[in-house]
């Protein structure tokens, strides 16, 4: 079972830019293997450190998500507000075009407000309204918002 486990896994282990998530498929069987080994070892001192290592790993992640997942709502919310204040400026049912591929979250929802998917400037040239995230001016600059490092840019084409 490890070996097919393994070959399986393995070009994910050599990928340049592989993930984290594909690694979680693989706790059962690290847990399967571990459990195998505590229980042939018969030695009850290492069952309770594991039992005592486990119980403590789980309530110090427990007691982190309480902290970590409302700062990830957070900042997964700045985006939503950011997003909502565009709809807010911009004429809705004009052309918008989005160029920030780094922050495509904002232009999901405003794909969502609008009900109609944002492409990029390439694929709409007559634009009325894009946003984006480079240093290079684009038209009338409306406002700029902060997302923690990105700067993104809202510009309405100039005449």
């Amino acid at each position: 079972m490890l070996f097919v486990v393994l070959i399986n896994y393995l070009p994910y282990f050599l990928a340049v830019h592989s993930r984290g998530r594909y690694i979680i498929p693989l706790f059962p069987v690290i847990a399967i293997v571990f459990a195998y080994i505590i229980s042939n070892t018969g030695k009850d001192r290492w069952i309770k450190i594991t039992v005592w290592t486990a119980l403590f790993l789980i309530i110090i992640r427990f007691l982190l998500s309480f902290v970590g997942f409302p700062v990830l709502m957070e900042k997964k919310a700045s985006r939503k507000k950011v997003a909502y204040d565009i709809s807010k400026r911009i004429d809705l049912s004009k052309k918008i075009a989005c160029d920030c591929k780094s922050e495509k979250s904002v232009c999901v929802y405003i794909d969502f407000i609008k009900g109609k998917a944002l492409k990029t400037s390439k694929h709409i040239l007559d634009w009325e309204y894009l946003i984006d995230c480079s240093n290079s001016k684009k038209g009338e600059l409306l406002k700029k918002y902060d997302l923690h490092g990105t700067i993104l840019k809202l510009y309405k084409r100039e005449e």
